[in-house]
């Protein structure tokens, strides 16, 4: 009877810990630690063994196989997407440069889980694409595939590029760490604004003290020369942007335009809550300007059709300063009309073509998923109906709001330059928020939650 008893646990074991099983329909990533040693630190790398069977796809091509297997590291990545949940997001270092799901060959890939709200699984695939067509160099790839894990089948995934400095991706020249060449230090430069700290790291400060966390990401280990030099960069970039002389384009001769208009154009698409604030990237060459982007990381992003600018829907403590002082700059908001229009003109039909296309690629897996791990979002073709009515709408709601007042006559302090109708709908308060009943001319007020200035009776 014990002998019986000890049989059946070991069974009940196995079914609950090898139950699941990939849905058939999707690559399969197999990874194998050595020792089958837990990955549950971001820190190092794990050694492991890897192979991407694609056998059930006509699409891609099979890499590696279980008797010659890639070699590999792997380790736990992200921030709130590492700690929040049970299902761990990682990446992958190979040893050798691999080509995977028909992207460009590299040693460096991330597996993301884009666990949140209901159109998780479709903010990058829109938001990516939204880049691609608004016209950025170079946007990550990302596709879907399934993970086993040291035998256990752990979920849908999905394969993406990482932003690095290397061709194919970042395409400039790569700088040394620690080096103190003058020549050198001004050129092949990668860097991200965030809002976590970091060891590589200067902290700036904005005019009001609000601190830029600016991360070195490539060269990553600063000299002096190094370290000065990037500090005086971005102190510079601060001290013109908030330069309050109307209509300098000062900040413009150190900045790319362009590049910055796009990112901040797709920010306001997607409402990206950590849009110009987190994961931000800068890049630059030897005599380029420091250009915005690429796009990284759009995890708070496309959860409801947008009423107004982003910036107003944030609270103080994470609205992000340098923008919205850049917005101050009428060529910089006649630049961003530019790059607007020839991409509103093309229509929005391509959000539902990509919509479809992920809708059908996942969803098999996204029930095997849901199955294996009790959370996620198995209703995708509910989701990727509700992301792409979402994005269509904040489509045609920016579009809108490029012709209104509010942008056109766009102050960081939240005033709109240039006076409203004074007979407009809603009651007006001063700002001790008191009725006022007759505005007196060039007086501050507030209507509806924004501050104009009056153009009196």
């Amino acid at each position: 009877m014990r002998r019986f008893f000890v049989t059946a646990l070991v069974l009940l074991f196995v079914i609950v810990s090898h139950g699941h099983e990939p849905s058939g329909t999707l690559p399969v990533l197999y990874v194998n630690t050595v020792n089958s040693t837990p990955v549950d630190q971001r820190q190092y790398y794990v050694e492991a063994t890897a192979w991407l069977d694609a056998s059930m796809t006509d699409k891609y091509e099979s890499v590696g196989s279980e008797s010659k297997p890639l070699r590999l590291g792997i380790r736990g990545r992200g921030n709130s997407s590492w700690w929040s949940v049970e299902k761990k997001p990682y990446k992958l270092k190979f040893t050798d440069d691999v080509s995977l799901l028909g992207m460009t060959a590299s040693q460096h890939f991330a597996l993301l889980h884009w666990l949140g709200s209901t159109t998780a699984y479709f903010r990058e695939p829109i938001g990516y694409e939204a880049a691609r067509r608004l016209g950025d160099a170079w946007v990550p790839s990302v596709d879907a595939l399934e993970v086993v894990l040291n035998g256990d089948y752990i979920g849908l995934y999905f394969l993406s590029e990482t932003v690095r400095v290397e061709p194919g991706r970042v395409n400039i020249a790569r700088q040394p760490d620690c080096v103190d060449n003058e020549d050198l230090v001004r050129s092949g430069w990668l860097v991200e604004i965030d809002n976590y700290d970091d060891e590589n790291q200067s902290v700036l400060y904005e005019p009001d003290g609000r601190e830029l966390k600016l991360t070195y990401k490539s060269p990553e280990l600063l000299s002096e020369a190094q370290k000065n030099y990037i500090e005086s960069e971005f102190t510079e970039i601060i001290r013109r942007v908030h330069d309050r002389l109307p209509a300098s384009d000062d900040w413009l001769e150190i900045v790319d335009g362009e590049s910055m208009a796009r990112y901040y154009i797709v920010t306001e698409l997607l409402q990206n809550k950590d849009g110009c604030n987190g994961s931000f990237y800068w890049h630059k060459s030897a005599d380029s300007r420091w250009i915005a982007g690429p796009l990284w990381d759009l995890s708070y992003s496309l959860e409801r059709p947008a009423e107004d600018t982003y910036l107003h829907t944030l609270p103080l403590s994470s609205n992000p300063k340098l923008i919205r002082a850049m917005l101050d700059n009428s060529g910089f908001r006649e630049i961003i009309k530019d790059v607007w229009q020839p991409f509103y003109e093309e229509g929005a039909e391509w959000v539902d073509r990509v919509a479809y296309e992920w809708i059908e690629k996942m969803k098999v897996a996204a029930v095997t998923d849901k199955e294996r791990w009790t959370f996620g979002h198995s209703d995708v073709h509910y989701a990727g109906r509700i992301a792409a009515s979402i994005m269509k709408q904040n489509i045609e709601w920016f579009n809108g709001y490029l012709q209104s007042a509010q942008f056109n006559r766009w102050d960081s302090s939240g005033i709109v330059r240039g006076g409203v109708d004074d007979d407009a709908a809603g009651p007006v308060f001063d700002l001790m928020g008191r009725r006022v009943l007759h505005p007196a001319k060039g007086g501050v007020y507030v209507r509806d939650g924004r501050k104009f200035v009056s153009r009196g009776q």
